[in-house]
């Protein structure tokens, strides 16, 4: 039976659509950190307009810390809410893909709750959780910053000097938060991905076609993933990393020097199984 689309190009639309998605989750992210910092920078100007007294002092940083963990959680929960959705819809277009390319109804159940809160919730080849980094990012910003104030008061810096102190700090924030929400967003995004796959091998298998996944370099090749570019393997096989690392796709290999930050992906071909 022929092919009734080409089964990589659909994916690749997927992609697309994907990475549209999380540059609107990264905007929200970014909001969240810039409408701390203007808070931030009211608080402090605050104090400075006002009597420099050590209770005021105690109350400025208290104000603080307030509004950088009600940054971070909310940037967590934009995270959440974006691996879940980019899960979701990467699993239902490639069995779309998959329907449109063989020309049949495959009538596979959506993802599971159980299993999509476990992509959400865990990222299984990764020793520390993603919600774990982005506290320890929220916390690393926070004590940095209450040491910016305390140490600027001390040394009678100025509020302009203090202000672009925190600024800089909060970027450095931003940029983690980021790199997070990326991470995450193709890894669960390729998982997803794979598990369609695998449900539609069977019913492939019965029309003639057997499945393979094919590794595409994202926007900057990073890590020597060059040499990754348009290797194909079956399926339920493994790809070899550069680095010796075995995985099966981009940011599923558990290792930071390869997954962090990866913008590589996946697209899929049908190849016709010989003697059908």
């Amino acid at each position: 039976m022929p092919l009734k689309a080409d089964l990589k190009k659909l994916t690749e639309m997927s992609g697309r659509k994907t990475e549209q998605q999380l540059i609107a989750y990264q905007k929200e992210i970014v909001n969240q950190y810039k409408i701390a910092l203007i808070k931030m920078k009211a608080e402090l100007a605050s104090y400075y307009e006002q009597n420099l007294s050590t209770q005021r002092l105690t109350g400025l940083i208290e104000s603080i810390e307030q509004i950088l963990n009600e940054a971070g959680i909310n940037g967590i929960n934009i995270t959440a809410k974006g691996i879940s959705k980019s899960a979701n819809f990467n699993y239902d277009s490639n069995l779309k893909n998959l329907e449109a390319t063989l020309g049949v109804l495959l009538s596979f159940a959506v993802l599971e709750p159980n299993v999509l809160n476990s992509l959400v919730a865990n990222n299984k080849f990764s020793k520390i959780s993603w919600q774990a980094k982005g506290i320890d990012n929220i916390n690393s910003a926070t004590r940095t910053i209450k040491n910016n104030i305390f140490q600027g008061v001390i040394q009678g810096k100025n509020y302009e000097v203090v202000a672009k102190q925190i600024t800089r700090q909060m970027n450095i924030a931003v940029s983690d938060a980021l790199r997070i929400v990326k991470t995450e967003v193709h890894r669960a995004s390729n998982e997803a991905r794979i598990m369609s796959m695998k449900k539609s091998q069977t019913a492939a298998q019965q029309l003639g076609y057997t499945s393979v996944k094919v590794w595409n370099g994202g926007e900057s090749f990073p890590r020597n993933h060059d040499s990754m570019n348009g290797i194909s393997v079956s399926i339920d096989d493994q790809f070899t990393l550069p680095s010796g690392f075995s995985t099966d796709g981009p940011s599923l290999s558990g290792n930071p020097g390869d997954d962090v930050n990866c913008g590589c992906y996946l697209t899929f071909e049908l190849l016709e199984l010989q003697g059908v």
